[in-house]
């Protein structure tokens, strides 16, 4: 029992510091797609379903974002890269992630980068947050824990019906909340 409560002191720590964190060390930026001689970065929406800790439902569309390396003709397997949770004042302002800093270097090691904004992110923040986690003196983890995965699940989903993808060579790597 005291090492639960130890446990569960550590983690209720972590989860106030975890959105300095995300947002100090994370690169999210919002630019329009950009182009490279090494890959074409485009946007599409995916509609996602997830539940928040008291039950409610959230469904709607997320950005995603989809570097495909230029060089050969594929398919590539792919990398979903999920971002963490920033603090609640850069969540807001979040329009797109895109991991500026990580997506050239997984594009010039042959993958395609996939990055989804998941619901209660910049302009999904209409559907409600289904990761809100509560208060760091009582957080629902699990529930927020379930709400990412739900949603990078349905993103799997989709990418496995691209044509450039290997659909059976799909990682997942992400930060914080999203990791």
């Amino acid at each position: 029992m005291a090492a639960f409560n130890k446990i569960s002191v550590l983690t209720k720590s972590l989860c106030c510091g975890a959105a300095i964190i995300s947002s100090f060390f994370c690169n999210f930026s919002y630019a329009q797609p950009q182009q490279s001689s090494r890959y074409t970065e485009t946007t599409t929406t995916v509609i996602v379903t997830a539940k928040d800790g008291y039950g409610k439902e959230s469904k709607d569309n997320i950005v995603v974002t989809i570097f495909k390396p230029t060089s050969g003709e594929g398919p590539f397997p792919a990398i979903v890269v999920n971002h963490g949770r920033p603090d609640d004042a850069l969540r807001a302002t979040m329009v797109r992630t895109r991991f500026s800093n990580i997506s050239p270097y997984l594009i010039d090691k042959g993958f395609v980068v996939i990055v989804p904004t998941r619901l209660g992110y910049g302009n999904q923040t209409a559907s409600g947050d289904p990761e809100q986690f509560g208060f760091c003196n009582n957080p629902v983890f699990q529930a927020a824990f379930e709400a990412d995965e739900s949603q990078v699940l349905g993103v799997v989903d989709v990418v496995k019906t691209l044509p450039y993808v290997i659909p059976d060579q799909i990682f997942l790597i992400g930060g914080s909340v999203g990791g």
